[in-house]
């Protein structure tokens, strides 16, 4: 597929799973982790790879946390701590898709998925750690902020592999690109 149309239809597909976030009613059941990956695996130039599904994501993140989440933030949010370690996480995972995603094999697909996710859970329970005020700051508190997001791990992970294989078979239907079972 030709470059300008790789960037239109990733940027697409990234657009309409964030989108999907203003819409979820199983908690944790996000498309950060498919979006990643998808620029990971069809976004050639650096800064898009990073610079899309950030930006898609900071973008629902604005109007969620002063709509929806607007009881959370006392006044306009721009950018809370939540999406500083959501978008350390991204760049982390867009750089486990680079790895993992040079074969795009649905194996490394869902493996990437999965370790992504598990990540993304590190990284941003690491966040709520440092800066909710909810735990104190030493190893007991940093296992209980772990030990806490365990039930929310279940949906994630099941998020993060539906949007993966929706985001990833939707673009091989409109590349008409067959990814391989095997090797």
């Amino acid at each position: 597929m030709k470059s300008n149309k790789t960037i239109f239809w990733v940027t697409m597909l990234i657009l309409i799973a964030v989108v999907s976030r203003f819409f979820m009613f199983i908690p944790n059941f996000q498309p950060i982790i498919g979006i990643s990956l998808l620029g990971a695996a069809y976004l050639q130039r650096k800064y898009w790879v990073f610079l899309v599904p950030i930006a898609a994501f900071w973008l629902s993140d604005v109007v969620l946390n002063n709509t929806v989440y607007a009881a959370y933030f006392p006044e306009f949010s721009l950018i809370s701590y939540n999406f500083i370690f959501a978008a350390l996480a991204m760049i982390l995972v867009v750089l486990i898709g680079k790895v993992m995603l040079k074969n795009k094999r649905w194996s490394n697909i869902w493996a990437s998925a999965i370790v992504g996710g598990l990540l993304f859970f590190v990284v941003s329970n690491l966040g709520v750690w440092l800066f909710s005020g909810m735990y104190p700051p030493n190893g007991a508190g940093l296992v209980a902020c772990y030990v806490a997001g365990i039930p929310f791990l279940q949906n994630a992970l099941l998020g993060d592999l539906f949007y993966t294989t929706f985001l990833f078979g939707a673009m091989q239907l409109v590349s008409s690109q067959q990814f391989s079972w095997s090797k």
